[in-house]
């Protein structure tokens, strides 16, 4: 493999690795915690629109900030990192999302989403020290 190819290879993996919690990623985590089996149960817990599910499950939208609370404490996380997660999928800038993904950093818990999320941050750091 040549050097370039390498490098290429490296830039993918860290922008696959730094992407953020996509909205089916969280829709099925509620779905487990919740104990539902389909979005149209979903929809109904939430109380939100079967289309506004079908979006998540789609990846087009990311919950609101209201939304984040409720699903937050049924997966039992800190509901700031859903909420930073949803800033993060919304950012268009990649500086901004940087500042978002900064603030994940400092946030003092250890829930199975933050230990994942560190996880990702750290793989990214070495990729980008390679």
């Amino acid at each position: 493999m040549t050097k370039k190819n390498r490098g290429d290879r490296m830039k993918k993996l860290e922008e696959k690795l730094m992407k953020p919690m996509q909205p089916s990623d969280l829709l099925d985590r509620y779905k487990a915690c919740a104990g539902v089996d389909s979005d149209y149960k979903v929809h109904k817990l939430l109380n939100v629109t079967q289309p506004a599910v079908s979006d998540w499950r789609k990846n087009k939208t990311f919950p609101r900030e209201s939304l984040c609370l409720e699903m937050a404490e049924t997966i039992g996380v800190d509901p700031t990192l859903l909420i930073l997660w949803g800033h993060i999928f919304r950012a268009k800038d990649h500086n901004i999302r940087n500042i978002y993904y900064g603030l994940i950093n400092l946030m003092p818990h250890e829930s199975k989403i933050d230990k994942i999320t560190r996880d990702t941050m750290k793989r990214a750091e070495v990729l980008r020290n390679l």
